[in-house]
């Protein structure tokens, strides 16, 4: 193999990794994650979450998040990185619960 198919070969292998951590959301960064998070509440739950605040934990993070009604939620979001999964769950102080997950 020349140096030319050596580079071409590295490129594609650092390309591939790096899709890779998209399509497996037990990869996400915390950040992405949070960002994740409001788009899904907006579009599935019509919810806007003002703010959120996670803490990784064992089993993936905890936190509050607020709406912008003013409802607060407890925050649980559980990964599996064998599945390449994220579970949420957000248990309002008014009673509004919501729960899903991403899979790749």
């Amino acid at each position: 193999m020349n140096l030319r198919s050596l580079l071409a070969l590295a490129l594609l292998s650092v390309t591939l990794l790096g899709c890779n951590r998209v399509d497996n959301p037990a990869a996400w960064s915390q950040a992405q994650l949070e960002t994740k998070l409001k788009e899904s509440l907006s579009k599935q739950f019509q919810v806007t979450l003002t703010e959120i605040s996670l803490t990784k934990n064992d089993s993936g993070y905890s936190g509050t998040a607020k709406n912008s009604e003013g409802e607060t939620y407890k925050v649980a979001i559980t990964s599996d990185a064998a599945s390449k999964t994220v579970a949420y769950k957000f248990d309002g102080d008014r009673g509004d619960n919501i729960e899903g997950d991403y899979k790749p």
